[in-house]
C-alpha cells in the first residue's frame, strides 16, 4: 500500500501540506530537490516549502525590523532547542528582508572560526562591506573611515597589540566613537539598515560565547545596524554560567537579558504538524525500501505510535533522526520481521535511547 499513513489524518490542510513537500516549486534552487535537503537535516532556504507555520512568524519579524522608525541599534534574540528550525526562520526572515531595497543583510555563523581572533577579523570584514555596499555616497573617504573604525574595534579584541595599532591609525577611544556616530548618522540619512544574523551561538564552547556576545556588544551602538542571534537560550546561559565560574546563581540569563533587547520564543510546533511529518519520514523509508504495509499494520503501528511513542517527539530533527535510523536498519531485516513491531521497537530505540 503505497503512502500508508496517509490514510491516518486526511484533510484538504494535510494534502496541501504533503503536496507542498513533495512537488518542487518553479522558483526552487535547481541544486537539489528541498525534500532531500530536509531529509539530510538541513535547513530550509525557501518558505514555499514550510510545514511547520515558520513563514508568516519569520516575515513578521523582518517587516517590523524593516519598517521600524527608531534609529538606535537592535539585538533580537530568537530562542529555540536544538532541531526546532531557528536556522530555517533565520533564512526566512533574511528572504522577506531581501524584499526591502533599504535593507542589507549579513549572514554570519561564528562555528566555522577556529579561533577568537578569526571569528573578529571576519565579522568586522563583513560588516565593513555591508556597510559600504549599503551606502551610496560618493564621498570616497567614507569607504576608509569605515575600514578604519572597524579595524580599530577589532583591534581591542587583540589586548597585546591594540594600543599599538590604535597609535598607528591615530585614533583615540573618543574619536572613535565619533566616528562610529558618523557612520551611524550617514546609514540614517540614507535610509540604509544592515542586519546581521548570527546562527549555532548554543554550539560554542563557554569562552567563544563569551567572545561573540561580547564582541556584539563592542559593535552595537551603531545606528540602523540591527542584530538577530538564533540559540538554545538554557544551553547558552548555563555555558555562561560556567564561564564565570558560578553554576548556582542566573548570572548566565542576566547576562544575556543585558545584551538581548528583544528575546523572541521561536513558536512551538503544533504536534499534528509534527507527527505528520514523521509519517512522511517514515513513509519516505518503507518506500526506499520497497516494503508495503497493510491497512491493519499501519493501523497497529499508528495507535502505538500515538499512545506511548509520540509524547517524546519535540522537534523535527528527532523526526529525521528516526527515518535515518529506518533507512539504515529496514533493508537488513526486510521480510524477517513483523514490521509494525520492529517500526516501533526502532522508535523505542530513537526516542526512548536509555
Amino acid at each position: 500500500m503505497k503512502n500508508p499513513f496517509k490514510w491516518f489524518s486526511r484533510n484538504k490542510k494535510n494534502e496541501a501540506k504533503d503536496k507542498a513537500f513533495k512537488e518542487p516549486s518553479p522558483t526552487m534552487d535547481a541544486r537539489k530537490e528541498e525534500e532531500d535537503i530536509y531529509s539530510a537535516d538541513a535547513p530550509l532556504a525557501n518558505p514555499e516549502f514550510d510545514l511547520f507555520n515558520r513563514k508568516g512568524f519569520s516575515e513578521r519579524i523582518a517587516q517590523t525590523i524593516a519598517k521600524r522608525s527608531e534609529k538606535e541599534s537592535l539585538v533580537v534574540g530568537i530562542y529555540g532547542k536544538w532541531g526546532s528550525g531557528k536556522t530555517t526562520v533565520l533564512n526566512f526572515i533574511e528572504n522577506e528582508l531581501k524584499q526591502h531595497p533599504n535593507a542589507e543583510t549579513i549572514f554570519f555563523n561564528p562555528w566555522i572560526f577556529p579561533s577568537e581572533t578569526e571569528l573578529f577579523v571576519a565579522f568586522y570584514t563583513e560588516l565593513s562591506k555591508a556597510i559600504s555596499k549599503s551606502l551610496k555616497t560618493k564621498g570616497e573617504h567614507i569607504a576608509d573611515e569605515i575600514e578604519k573604525y572597524v579595524g580599530a574595534v577589532a583591534s581591542f579584541f587583540d589586548r597585546a597589540d591594540a594600543v599599538k595599532k590604535l597609535k598607528s591609525l591615530m585614533i583615540s577611544e573618543a574619536s572613535l566613537e565619533e566616528l562610529r556616530d558618523r557612520i551611524g548618522r550617514i546609514l540614517v540619512e540614507q535610509n540604509k539598515l544592515v542586519v546581521i544574523l548570527i546562527d549555532d551561538i548554543d554550539r560554542l564552547d563557554k569562552n567563544e560565547i563569551h567572545s561573540i556576545f561580547r564582541l556584539i556588544k563592542k559593535s552595537a551602538n551603531l545606528q540602523n545596524v540591527v542584530y538577530i542571534v538564533a540559540f538554545d537560550r538554557d544551553i547558552v546561559a548555563t555555558s555562561l554560567n560556567e564561564r564565570y565560574g558560578d553554576h548556582e546563581t542566573n548570572s548566565g540569563q542576566s547576562f544575556l537579558e543585558k545584551i538581548i533587547q528583544v528575546p523572541v520564543a521561536l513558536p512551538k510546533i503544533p504536534q499534528n504538524d509534527l507527527r505528520n511529518f514523521c509519517f512522511l519520514q517514515i513513509d519516505k523509508a518503507l518506500q526506499t525500501n520497497d516494503i508495503e504495509l497493510t491497512e491493519t499494520e499501519t493501523q497497529e503501528f499508528v495507535r502505538h505510535f500515538i499512545d506511548g511513542i509520540e509524547i517524546r517527539l519535540k522537534t523535527p530533527r528527532m523526526a529525521i533522526r528516526y527515518a535515518n535510523m529506518l533507512n539504515f536498519s529496514l533493508p537488513l531485516v526486510k521480510g524477517e520481521v513483523h514490521m509494525a513491531d520492529f517500526l516501533l521497537i526502532e522508535a523505542i530505540r530513537a526516542f526512548y535511547p536509555n
